[in-house]
């Protein structure tokens, strides 16, 4: 399947859509929709979203420590939302 959007502009559309939620939730989703469900393409997502969050378009509005359920025992997961800036981002790429 052809998609429009990189995985990284999916991401911060998801959120845009979606709203607030934890890293694994978004991670797990474009993975799937994307056909690259793997412990590699995870890592590169769950990346992308701390970039996304360094250049300001996703911020963190929660942490936990991981239980070993969702990427390994004792990692962080974080819940982000997006900013205004990454409304703005997002609007652009869909025009």
């Amino acid at each position: 399947m052809k998609h429009k959007l990189s995985m990284k502009s999916a991401l911060v559309k998801l959120y845009k859509d979606e709203g607030p939620m934890w890293d694994y939730e978004a991670v797990d989703r474009i993975a799937k929709e994307y056909g690259c469900d793997t412990d590699y393409w995870k890592f590169v997502l769950r990346f992308s979203l701390i970039e996304l969050a360094g250049g300001g378009l996703l911020e963190a509005v929660e942490e936990e420590m991981d239980d070993g359920t969702h990427f390994k025992a004792d990692s962080v997961v974080i819940k982000y939302q997006i900013t205004d800036f990454g409304c703005m981002r997002v609007e652009s790429l869909l025009e």
